[in-house]
């Protein structure tokens, strides 16, 4: 990585993802010359200028050997002021997969036979470039603004060995340094302070600089830009993407105080390259607005959620509303003139990578609380913290009934629980779908056995005493036993109170047709993406639980506002963003109507005080003995359409023992559960 510290006004001109488009690279480099930062020798002639190519500079596009010899005499002229970052592209010869490969061979056919010419020395150049650059200012030299090709959360950069090699003090200029994890056992867990990070765009998964620079998603609580700057084919055809564009950082103090400004060039115009617009590297507030730099300090939230395995979408789309409502909100401001910064750490579903993101999040990033945790297993793994007050979760994404307990001070749900979708599901499926015959797929922990005793209950109520409970270990893939279970029951309604990935295996193993005249029932938590597309993919049906109601056609005002804000930022409509969006929606109005300072206590006494409360269409009330605030549940029937309403009733104390008394057929004990009234 290289280390460097740089005086205030220096400025740095960003190139991401130039991906072989010599064309967009010469037309940039052009630019500049014409601007007196370039002259013709390639030198920069401008005091405290620096050039970065943030990753990825070659591969896709057709014009690699060009584009790599520019930059690699871009380097010779300018040794420390030119820095070529390694990218995806550039790392392990991922680029002998692609069109680079192709056009070595072609033009060097007549002097190599074999192999691809020169990749022995390409590949050795690769391994020489740094991964990342962590630039500071004199004055504030423990503050960073980190360029690199990765995230904060990708393996090949582990911050807290960042943290041991930076140098203690350092001369202006830049240092080269080598990562080494050293024995220092009290230096483990720190980590540099970075208050922004540019990246390339990850252009697989998503499309977001549209116009060449955008701020995204915060990552571990930075803010986060994303620069493309070469418009070559695939990009047209896959983005309509149709820019040569650049990014020019300017270091202000305190480093907070800097600025990232897009400059672009519409592809096939006679327009010159423009100033589009200029932002607070940390705000995300353009320039020109008088609420720039109006942040005096930081409300720092936390979350542990799935991102990469386990339930990824369901972690990915959480984030995804929660980060949309945060980034708005900075936009415009911040709280009270408090930057909100958002840290969400991937625990892939596992509850000691859990517990393990917990105790990070409050030991070493002073997390206020914790907003939005996804899952029952992994939040049960901290339950601790929060009996010993050591922790407050907000509106986490589970229904366990487990965490309902009334002595829970540090929690405060807003969602209603697994149970109450699932006596809303079973009426349905009795009353509606004539089912006499179940059997229910579970996750054998938390997770399935309170929706699987809420179902129990529901059919005893309706004079079904007979049923086939079919469990499963978390993560497992083997379920050749639990499918002829079923097959054997042949029942009339199948309850899926699992994950979608253990039930698309199941459905896998037990096949397309057993299933064909089967009515298929499942909780909120199962509802997620890849699970929809692998059931419509299948010609299969599934009535899913909601919590919220119909993304793509509820009037509700805040059901509104969210499709407006996902419409800005070009993502899809669904129930876990939408989810996401109302709770950390809910979450800033609170904070709003709080005298200075917010504290944590403040907020979770202001949602405890909520009765009746109209928040932008949806009914809030806080009930004590669940601690939650919903007051609906929706049953999904079809993005096109309104989907049906049921109104959660509460029960008292005297009426929760009894239930809990309540012995099943099987004789294990009853957790006490909420009816469900009609439809409204």
């Amino acid at each position: 990585m290289v280390h460097l510290v740089a005086p205030t006004g220096s400025q740095f001109f960003i190139c991401s993802e130039i991906s072989g488009g010599f064309h967009s690279l010469i037309r940039i480099l052009t630019h500049l010359q014409k601007q007196n930062i370039l002259d013709d020798s390639l030198t920069l002639t401008k005091p405290n200028t620096f050039l970065i190519f943030n990753g990825n500079s070659i591969s896709r596009g057709p014009y690699n050997i060009e584009t790599l010899t520019t930059i690699v005499l871009l380097i010779k002229q300018n040794p420390t002021r030119v820095f070529y970052l390694k990218g995806k592209q550039e790392t392990h010869d991922y680029w002998t997969n692609l069109n680079f490969r192709q056009e070595l061979k072609y033009r060097g056919k007549l002097f190599f036979t074999s192999g691809i010419p020169l990749k022995n020395e390409l590949s050795a150049f690769f391994e020489t470039l740094p991964s990342a650059l962590y630039l500071t200012i004199p004055e504030e030299n423990k503050k960073f603004i980190r360029i690199s090709p990765s995230g904060r959360s990708d393996i090949t950069i582990d911050e807290t060995i960042v943290a041991q090699n930076l140098p203690k003090t350092a001369s202006t200029g830049a240092h080269i340094v080598s990562l080494q994890r050293k024995k220092e056992s009290a230096q483990q867990e720190a980590i540099p302070q970075i208050i922004s990070i540019i990246k390339s765009e990850h252009w697989i998964k998503k499309h977001e600089a549209k116009l060449g620079l955008t701020e995204t998603d915060q990552d571990q609580g930075s803010t986060a830009w994303t620069v493309l700057s070469s418009a070559i084919e695939p990009y047209q055809k896959l983005f309509s993407f149709s820019y040569d564009a650049y990014a020019v950082l300017t270091l202000s103090n305190p480093l907070s105080a800097s600025t990232i400004t897009l400059y672009n060039k519409k592809l096939n115009s006679a327009e010159p390259f423009k100033k589009v617009i200029s932002y607070s590297i940390q705000t995300g507030i353009p320039v020109d607005q008088k609420k720039r730099n109006g942040t005096t300090g930081h409300f720092t939230i936390g979350s542990s959620m799935a991102l990469v395995q386990g339930v990824p979408i369901m972690g990915q789309r959480t984030k995804r509303g929660m980060s949309v409502r945060l980034n708005a909100e900075n936009d415009a401001g911040g709280m009270n003139h408090n930057l909100l910064r958002s840290i969400v750490y991937n625990d892939n579903y596992t509850p000691h990578v859990a517990r393990k993101n917990i105790e990070t999040l409050l030991s070493r990033d002073k997390a206020e609380l914790i907003l939005l945790p996804v899952g029952s297993p992994t939040l049960t793994s901290y339950l601790d913290f929060i009996k010993d007050k050591k922790a407050i979760v907000l509106f986490p994404i589970t229904g366990g009934p487990q965490f309902r307990d009334p002595s829970l001070k540090g929690i405060v749900h807003f969602r209603g629980t697994y149970a109450d979708e699932v006596r809303a599901l079973v009426d349905y499926m009795v009353t509606e779908g004539a089912a006499k015959r179940f059997a229910f797929f579970y996750q054998d922990d938390a997770y399935g056995k309170g929706p699987l005793e809420a179902a129990h209950a529901e059919l005893n109520k309706k004079g079904i005493t007979s049923w086939t409970d079919v469990p499963y270990q978390r993560n497992s893939v083997d379920f050749k036993e639990q499918a002829q279970k079923i097959k054997e029951a042949q029942p009339d309604a199948i309850g899926l109170f699992s994950t979608a990935q253990a039930t698309q295996e199941l459905i896998r193993q037990i096949g397309i047709d057993f299933l064909t005249n089967k009515q298929l029932f499942g909780i909120s938590f199962l509802g997620e993406a890849s699970f929809r597309r692998f059931i419509a993919k299948h010609g299969l049906k599934v009535l899913f639980g909601a919590v919220v109601p119909n993304p793509h056609t509820s009037n509700l005002e805040i059901v509104k506002e969210y499709r407006a804000a996902m419409d800005k930022e070009g993502y899809p409509y669904d129930i876990f963003s939408l989810e996401a969006y109302i709770a950390t929606s809910l979450f800033l109005d609170v904070m709003k109507k709080i005298s200075p300072p917010i504290t944590k206590e403040k907020i979770l006494h202001a949602l405890e005080q909520l009765t009746e409360y109209n928040f932008k269409g949806l009914t809030l009330t806080f009930d004590p003995e669940h601690r939650d605030l919903a007051r609906h549940i929706w049953l999904e029937s079809g993005d096109d359409q309104e989907w049906v309403q049921k109104e959660i009733e509460k029960i008292n104390s005297k009426k929760k023992d009894e239930n809990a008394r309540s012995i099943n057929t099987s004789g294990s004990e009853q957790l006490p559960q909420r009816p469900t009234s009609s439809p409204s």
